[in-house]
């Protein structure tokens, strides 16, 4: 049982310390750190209980099988899980006063988005075991990761607009914050569902190689919200 605890909760945590140490700036408070990882492994019940409602209404499509899938992985599951972040990323964050660079929106997307994954991870890990825990650490972690990168690559984008006192401009990328990870989730689960397995690995490399490359990137060129 400890093994299975440490395999599920050791990814996550890595990638975090990973994203959180390219922050070079100004490191965040651990209080809040913790108050945003927390925050996405409480979101992860009252999620999958949505999913659980969305599925059964996808189910009535069962008989047309990609509009079963479409609803079923960017409606049930990546539209669910990708808002459920967000609301608590933005209830959260937005208005502390520690948001005072771009890249902060990326530090604190992952660790909501992460939270999440690593109570998610437990589940399915506890169920399938270590086989379970070396696939989700190569596949599903990272993939989380990835959409808490682009959520708050736009969510950082938000906030410096609001300082800036463009309200208009916030909104969209306030709205990209919660579309782009969606659109991303939902692909990703869609090709496994569909069982286009050359697919989605060819999709889950370019996705890494993209995402991490463009994190350090993101990192490098950090400056103060409103500038």
């Amino acid at each position: 049982m400890i093994v299975l605890m440490a395999a599920a909760v050791i990814p996550p945590l890595a990638l975090i310390l990973y994203i959180y140490r390219l922050d070079s700036r100004e490191k965040e408070p651990p209080a809040l750190m913790k108050a945003l990882f927390l925050g996405g492994v409480l979101m992860a019940l009252p999620v999958a209980l949505a999913e659980g409602v969305l599925s059964w209404v996808a189910g009535a499509f069962a008989g047309y099988r990609t509009i079963y899938l479409l609803l079923e992985n960017f409606i049930a599951v990546a539209l669910v899980e990708e808002y459920g972040k967000y609301y608590i990323l933005k209830k959260r964050s937005f208005d502390s006063p520690y948001f005072d660079y771009r890249f902060d929106g990326i530090v604190y997307g992952t660790a909501v988005s992460l939270g999440f994954a690593a109570l998610e991870n437990v589940l399915f890990i506890l169920d399938g075991g270590l086989v379970t825990a070396i696939a989700r650490a190569l596949t599903s972690i990272p993939g989380h990761c990835i959409f808490g990168i682009y959520m708050g690559y736009y969510y950082g984008r938000a906030k410096s607009h609001e300082v800036k006192g463009d309200y208009a401009a916030m909104q969209t990328d306030l709205s990209y914050a919660v579309i782009v990870p969606v659109v991303l989730h939902g692909l990703y689960d869609f090709l496994i569902a569909s069982h286009h397995t050359g697919l989605f690995f060819l999709y889950a490399i370019i996705l890494d190689i993209v995402a991490f490359r463009s994190v350090v990137r993101y990192a490098r060129e950090d400056r103060p919200v409103g500038v």
